[in-house]
């Protein structure tokens, strides 16, 4: 009697990176992905909004990603959509193709959201050329501008950034995804 294969385990995340004309870019945000220090289950998703420049010959060189092509651009919350309608994990991170993470993001996001279940999360984001601090989210003035959180304020009472948005799965379900 031949045994079945071994199942393969449900992702945990699913990592979403939308990307149009990320030459230069789009390789050093996906190495950032396949490079996390965690246990998690992840499975990456690009979805490329009919490229004109080599980008997508970069990410067709990752045979561990999942490709989503469309033929015309259809921008950032079209393109979100999609991926998290293929995507098959509890929890979704939206990463802009210009984004890199650090080696334990995934593994901090992950710890936090067993610990609260229902927030949505973004990273600090830091410049490349100095490693310094820009935000940790965003708060929104009187005129809805906004405002770079620093260190010194409640990261709790900030927006999480598109950029870097982590959002359990049950969360985006209830918002009906992005407008």
């Amino acid at each position: 009697m031949a045994m079945d294969p071994a199942p393969t385990l449900a992702p945990l995340v699913s990592v979403c990176i939308a990307n149009y004309n990320g030459n230069g870019i789009i390789g050093p945000c996906i190495d950032s992905v396949l490079n996390q220090a965690t246990d998690a289950a992840l499975e990456v998703i690009v979805h490329d909004d009919a490229s004109t420049d080599d980008s997508l010959q970069q990410i067709r060189a990752y045979d561990q990603i999942r490709l989503i092509e469309s033929r015309h651009n259809l921008g950032y919350c079209q393109s979100n959509n999609r991926m998290v309608e293929a995507a098959k994990g509890a929890y979704l991170l939206l990463l802009n193709n210009d984004a890199t993470l650090l080696p334990d993001a995934i593994e901090a996001l992950v710890r936090y959201s067993r610990r609260y279940p229902n927030d949505i999360l973004t990273l600090p984001q830091y410049a490349d050329d100095q490693n310094t601090l820009l935000d940790t989210g965003m708060l929104v003035d009187l005129f809805c501008n906004p405002v770079p959180v620093t260190e010194s304020q409640s990261p709790h009472r900030a927006m999480a950034m598109g950029a870097c948005l982590w959002i359990p799965r049950h969360i985006w379900q209830a918002c009906g995804g992005l407008p």
